[in-house]
């Protein structure tokens, strides 16, 4: 949860449209196997060496397949960023961009093996007073013989109404509802009001995903007015989550979020949902 203020008077300025960054090592992409590790965290644009060894610690201790990164900066030359990623390939969604020192700031995907396509979104309404509209990335990755859908998502934060918040999950709905096999929706839904929290459920389970509950672990997520910010999403007809993987990480501080970890495995054709 963080102010919004104008930018124009400081170093970063808004992006008003889809802008889709990639990096990390070229090498062919190769399936992802099951069980399938996710990380989840808004590092809150952190770029100092701290964070970079919390976030080489994160992947090592987690090794994760997938990880989901929430208000990143990545900047012109990612060498350091590269190594905290420990190999992995990446696509950034960039919302802003950052002049001094070059920056692209946004959401962005990192994987084992390279995605095999990439879609940035921008939400078509912005954020009182700066106008920043929220970023959103989708990747498509080999998960043994499937095609594993994942949005990274930072939802809008305040608005006089939920149409903004609104649009931007029924735009995101739109692009999963055609996509074939297993899709997680995951990061910042910024549902600190409770009508988020349950229009962001209604939205994506009209698709078929549901939200992943973290039991006792929930009261670790970042919270505001009492209410979890953070959350994953996915669809139970083709993933099963090892409720034991389940974990909220309170140990690394280098962002005011905690990250999210969890394992799934992928079910078999024509196995039941739950």
């Amino acid at each position: 949860m963080a102010a919004h203020l104008p930018l124009a008077s400081c170093t970063i300025a808004a992006r008003h449209s889809p802008h889709l960054a990639n990096g990390g090592p070229s090498a062919a992409a190769t399936p992802l196997g099951s069980p399938l590790r996710l990380v989840v965290w808004n590092v809150h644009k952190k770029t100092d060496s701290v964070f970079l060894a919390e976030l080489g610690s994160l992947l090592d201790s987690s090794r994760a397949d997938i990880a989901m990164f929430q208000e990143v900066a990545i900047p012109s030359d990612p060498q350091a960023f590269d190594r905290a990623l420990r190999g992995r390939s990446w696509s950034i969604s960039a919302n802003l961009r950052r002049s001094d020192p070059p920056q692209e700031i946004g959401v962005a995907t990192a994987s084992r093996s390279p995605a095999i396509g990439s879609e940035a979104m921008l939400s078509r309404s912005g954020e009182p007073l700066a106008g920043t509209r929220k970023a959103a990335l989708a990747t498509r990755h080999a998960l043994g013989d499937r095609t594993l859908t994942a949005v990274n998502l930072h939802a809008l934060n305040f608005s006089p109404t939920l149409d903004g918040f609104r649009h931007q999950l029924l735009e995101i709905a739109s692009r999963l509802r055609g996509a074939d096999g297993p899709r997680v929706v995951a990061g910042d839904f910024n549902t600190w009001r409770h009508g988020k929290l349950a229009l962001a459920d209604s939205i994506l389970g009209s698709i078929g995903l549901e939200r992943l509950d973290f039991g006792n672990q929930e009261s670790g997520k970042k919270r505001f007015l009492g209410n979890a910010l953070d959350h994953v999403y996915y669809t139970p007809a083709h993933l099963v989550a090892d409720s034991a993987s389940v974990r909220v990480h309170s140990r690394f501080k280098s962002s005011d979020h905690a990250p999210l970890e969890v394992v799934f495995f992928l079910k078999p054709p024509g196995a039941p949902a739950h």
